[in-house]
């Protein structure tokens, strides 16, 4: 991701509310939302690289 300057990463829950979002220098994502841990399950993710390039998503899963 440090190739694209313009990159926007969205981490999203079940529901499609944003929990995550990086739209400058890409910053590791630390598993919290609000300060706190997210709860163990499945997220999907989108990332923008920009230069019309196709939108990449797909799904993780949080284990503690």
């Amino acid at each position: 991701l440090y190739k694209f300057p313009s990159v926007i990463l969205k981490v999203f829950d079940r529901n499609g509310h944003v929990i995550y979002s990086c739209n400058d220098k890409f910053k590791p994502w630390d598993g919290k939302y609000n300060g706190q841990d997210i709860p163990v399950g499945v997220y999907y993710y989108t990332i923008d690289r920009g230069f019309k390039l196709p939108i990449l998503s797909g799904s993780l899963t949080v284990l503690r």
